[in-house]
């Protein structure tokens, strides 16, 4: 029975993600049902369900679930219930960066499953134990259990579990500085990955191995791994790779003398780490942030990043991280003349390098591999027996087919030898000319990279707009790399008022980029330096710039590049809103209702039909408190998705916003991107998408 209420729940659970554009209404229908229902089997795996869709989104609610799940299973000693709900809580408790407890449950899963002889979930346990183990920095057993996983995954077939395995390995092995062998297994995952094409799995291989050849001095081929994962990661959305392609950059860069760039890359690796709840991420990217520090003689940033890092890894038992953290923190102190310290904190290094790297420790690694590997070579040889005496019986047949075969095996290979030297020079030709293309993708992505940095570096910053507004909510989803919608804000103290844009520029990825900074230039031109503060006129200001320097007639290349953007003024004293808008409308909600504060329907800088513009519409609203105002650009409205992959519209994001309006703006911010993911499904992003909410 209780198996069969788990396969109906399955089923009810895959319903539930293939309808995607209204997943976060069911997830909420089935948080409330839960809350009702009968103590069974459908609600533990109800409550597996909502821990497994809450994993990439809230750590703390998915590990809620779990732990609900495991009570509940436990009450109904319903196995199965049981050993997942371990399962998902050690996952959480992994990420977490409380890697002994995440141990411990992942053992207590593995034991359960192993009664159930399910084979599958036996060599993932088996594997994520050798996992939890590398990370404390028990070598030995770490091999001891992926290699026992990879016998489990033979048995049953399953090809991406051994190659995961491979990866492991190897990584385990790169830890003690045994590269060869990393790269072995390193090679034999590749193989894998690419034949049943996981690019997710591929390009975390790809930054292993990045990270090897930078260890063996090898800059050019470890940079490209990186860059080939990074591509893979940003198609795939892959937040966690990206962290871990931005670091390898930001590491390697510090090898090549570029510090500025190198902290570009861990900054938003730091940013991808924390918004996955990524504890041992984090602490990795702040050993290697305060690298960067000393490097550039910021002592006191230095420290205080070691401290951090220090600290994540004490609470995780992350020892690999604390042995190179306590190493940098001597170093800190002995450039200080603080000797004292120096050497505390040398030894405690040379403690924790010693457990990991011991004598005795190596020699139990290397006899692990022997082991492991006679075992294979035994198989080999029963295998190559049985098959001999097999052939023995068919000795004769193949020897008559031998003669036949020999003819025909001559006239095939002197045909193939003309066409092989036929094609060899123009293999060698395209072979050039591959790497030459590499080597250029390699060169713009980096230069986009860093444009991208550029480009977050002129938005208005997170924490200026957290002091200038009572509550302030931004969704910010570049198409590519970059993007040609921004968002500004600026705040005149002396007359407590506050200025804000949403805005979408001509395209989108470099060239709206760059559009997108000449038009944060011209805000900060018109309002700050020019002290204009009528929108209308700010409006004016910029159409005139854009019309006589980017749309001139005078010249043999004529552009049509323009800005389409909603302009707010707030003044505090007396919460009078004023409105000018370029195509676009904002939006006023008081409790559910709405009010639209059209914008001009003209973009600035460009007009198909030549008209010229007096001047823009000025609106004026009487705000009160709690009143919601949104500006948008029109990526979410003309995004194709939903089951008829037609557009979103902007009367459906409408609708939804008087639905949400009245919410938290942090409930606001879920809802909003339940709602942009559920709508496009597997479907590619067409457009920048931007969305600016600010609560009076």
């Amino acid at each position: 029975m209780r198996k069969k209420a788990f396969i109906i729940s399955l089923i009810i659970l895959q319903s539930l993600q293939g309808f995607s554009s209204q997943n976060k209404t069911l997830i909420d229908s089935l948080v409330q049902s839960v809350k009702k229902a009968n103590k069974d089997s459908v609600l533990v795996n109800n409550y597996l369900y909502l821990s497994s869709y809450y994993f990439e989104k809230n750590l703390s609610k998915s590990s809620q679930y779990a732990n609900l799940a495991l009570k509940e299973s436990t009450i109904l000693k319903y196995s199965t219930g049981q050993a997942q709900s371990l399962f998902l809580l050690a996952q959480t408790e992994q990420k977490n960066g409380e890697l002994k407890q995440a141990l411990a449950h992942f053992k207590e899963s593995s034991s359960i499953y192993a009664i159930k002889n399910e084979e599958y979930y036996i060599a993932r346990g088996f594997a994520e134990i050798g996992n939890a183990h590398a990370s404390l920095g028990e070598i030995t057993k770490a091999l001891y259990y992926l290699h026992n996983s990879i016998e489990v995954y033979q048995k049953i077939n399953n090809q991406i579990g051994i190659a995961s395995c491979y990866s492991d390995l190897g990584k385990v092995h790169h830890s003690t500085k045994n590269f060869k062998q990393a790269l072995k297994y390193f090679k034999k995952a590749k193989v894998i990955f690419s034949k049943e094409k996981d690019d997710h799995s591929l390009a975390r291989l790809y930054n292993r191995i990045s990270i090897i050849f930078r260890d063996k001095g090898n800059i050019k081929q470890s940079l490209e791994y990186d860059y080939l994962a990074l591509m893979m990661q940003e198609k795939l959305r892959d937040k966690t790779g990206m962290a871990n392609s931005s670091l390898n950059i930001g590491e390697t860069s510090i090898l090549q003398n570029e510090l500025g760039r190198a902290l570009g890359h861990i900054e938003y690796a730091i940013k991808l780490y924390q918004e996955t709840e990524d504890q041992i991420g984090i602490a990795k990217s702040y050993l290697i942030c305060s690298k960067v520090h000393l490097l550039d003689k910021n002592t006191r940033e230095a420290k205080r990043y070691l401290l951090k890092c220090i600290e994540i890894s004490e609470e995780s038992g992350a020892v690999i991280q604390l042995s190179k953290a306590f190493e940098l923190l001597s170093e800190f102190y002995s450039s200080k003349d603080d000797f004292e310290n120096a050497y505390k904190y040398v030894v405690k290094h040379n403690d924790l390098r010693d457990s990991l790297f011991s004598r005795e420790k190596t020699m139990q690694i290397t006899s692990m591999e022997v082991k492991y590997h006679t075992l294979e070579k035994e198989k080999l040889v029963h295998d190559l027996e049985v098959k001999n005496i097999e052939e023995s019986n068919k000795a004769l047949t193949i020897t008559i087919s031998f003669f036949l075969g020999t003819g025909i095996f001559i006239v095939i290979v002197l045909i193939l030898r003309k066409r092989q030297k036929e094609s060899q020079a123009v293999n060698l030709h395209l072979e050039n000319k591959n790497k030459l293309i590499e080597k250029k993708n390699n060169e713009i992505l980096d230069s986009i990279l860093y444009a991208k940095r550029i480009q977050e570096a002129m938005l208005t910053s997170n924490s200026y707009i957290e002091k200038i507004f009572k509550e302030c909510l931004i969704i910010y989803r570049p198409k590519d790399i970059v993007s040609g919608d921004f968002y500004w804000a600026y705040k005149n103290n002396n007359s407590n008022t506050i200025f804000w844009a949403t805005a979408d520029c001509t395209g989108h990825g470099v060239p709206g980029a760059l559009m997108s900074m000449i038009g944060t230039v011209l805000l900060n031109e018109a309002v700050i330096v020019k002290k204009e503060n009528n929108p209308g006129k700010i409006l004016m200001q910029i159409n005139a710039y854009l019309k006589r320097y980017l749309n001139r007639t005078d010249t043999m290349y004529q552009t049509q590049d323009g800005m389409d953007i909603s302009f707010c003024k707030l003044d505090q004293n007396n919460l009078i809103l004023e409105v000018a808008a370029a195509t676009h409308s904002v939006y006023v909600y008081r409790q559910g209702l709405l009010t639209e504060l059209k914008g001009d329907k003209i973009t600035l800088g460009q007009d198909p039909f030549g008209r010229e513009i007096k001047n823009f519409t000025v609106h004026q609203y009487q705000l009160q408190k709690d009143d919601v105002i949104y500006s948008f650009t029109d990526g979410l409205p003309d995004q194709i998705g939903g089951p008829k992959r037609k557009k979103y519209k902007v009367g459906a994001l409408k609708n939804q916003l008087s639905l949400i309006s009245d919410l938290p703006l942090a409930e606001q911010r879920v809802e909003l991107k339940n709602v942009l993911s559920g709508w496009q499904g597997e479907n590619p992003q067409l457009d920048d998408i931007l969305i600016m909410v600010v609560k009076v």
